[in-house]
């Protein structure tokens, strides 16, 4: 199991062992920065697929 997936489980677990309140547990996940980055992540491997940065590359 990778890391992502073991963070993401413990999470829950915490959250629904009430150790953590399920109104902070994903608080963050809605700040402009995480969305931000998720963005730039989910372009630039589209970018990838689509084989345009290999031309700028050559380029």
């Amino acid at each position: 199991m990778s890391l992502r997936y073991r963070c993401a489980f413990s999470l829950l677990a915490l959250t629904f062992v009430e150790i953590v309140p399920a109104a902070e547990a994903f608080k963050g996940f809605g700040h402009p920065a995480v969305l931000t980055v998720g963005g730039v992540l989910v372009l630039s491997r589209a970018l990838q697929n689509s084989g345009v940065v290999d031309v700028i590359a050559a380029w």
